[in-house]
């Protein structure tokens, strides 16, 4: 990592030098997805989510819990940096009623200028901030098991993120990073619960098919020509019918494996 790219996650999101060494024991390229000049670093955050997912895969439980505590840093200080949420700590109304409103403040969606979006994300503010926290987790839920039903093959981050960038979206969210602190931590909250709720979900259906799994895993060894059962050729079968199993279905297989 460049010793600019350090600097700036100090400065524009107050990491510490620990924090910074534990990133950059990743070897994950950041030097190309942090943009400060243009305060975009969604492709940043993406790129920890992935990596977070990996280590979850891997059952590095140490790893998981120091990266999942940068994220949140991040994203809380991303907020206030931002925002200057500290000199609003609750909803400004008149915030969003300035005149001079710039229509490019959100970028256009789905041919709504940037006005039109305002409004609408204004209205579905008001509508959260009064909004029970169970509804919000089950109808974010219901959406991405009816648009997003591969997930439960396997919880994929990067499906998973696309998901939420179309649920907030279809409920006027447009822009996580200029609503209130009050609303943002209910989103949050929601897509941490609904993460939970949905790996729990892909637990379930992967019990219920690990016999069918690991039948055909069998089959598929014969008409691949393979002699032998690795954890490679686990993962390749899965990866051929689009399955992303976890490291305990994995390791279940490797284990009960027998070729008669």
């Amino acid at each position: 990592m460049k010793l600019t790219t350090k600097i700036n996650l100090i400065r524009e999101l107050y990491l510490e030098p620990d924090h910074i060494n534990f990133l950059e024991s990743l070897n994950l390229d950041f030097d190309s997805k942090i943009d400060f000049s243009n305060e975009k670093i969604d492709g940043f955050i993406n790129l920890l989510d992935n990596k977070l997912e990996e280590l979850i895969q891997r059952e590095d439980e140490p790893s998981c819990l120091n990266l999942a505590y940068i994220i949140s840093i991040i994203e809380q200080k991303r907020l206030t940096v931002n925002l200057d949420f500290n000199d609003y700590p609750e909803y400004n109304q008149e915030k969003f009623e300035d005149d001079d409103y710039d229509d490019e403040f959100i970028n256009e969606v789905e041919g709504l200028t940037g006005k039109e979006q305002k409004k609408l994300q204004k209205e579905a503010v008001k509508r959260y901030k009064e909004l029970d926290q169970n509804i919000i987790v089950s109808s974010f839920k219901r959406f991405v098991i009816k648009n997003y039903p591969q997930i439960l093959k396997g919880f994929d981050r990067s499906i998973y993120s696309s998901a939420k960038l179309s649920y907030w979206k279809k409920e006027h969210l447009f822009d996580l990073w200029q609503i209130p602190t009050k609303v943002y931590e209910k989103v949050k909250s929601a897509e941490y619960e609904v993460e939970e709720k949905l790996r729990e979900e892909v637990d379930k259906y992967a019990e219920h098919m690990y016999s069918e799994w690991y039948k055909n895993y069998k089959i598929w060894l014969q008409k691949n020509g393979l002699k032998k059962s690795t954890k490679l050729n686990i993962k390749d079968y899965f990866k051929s019918i689009k399955v992303k199993p976890s490291a305990t279905i994995i390791e279940r297989i490797k284990e009960n494996y027998s070729p008669e």
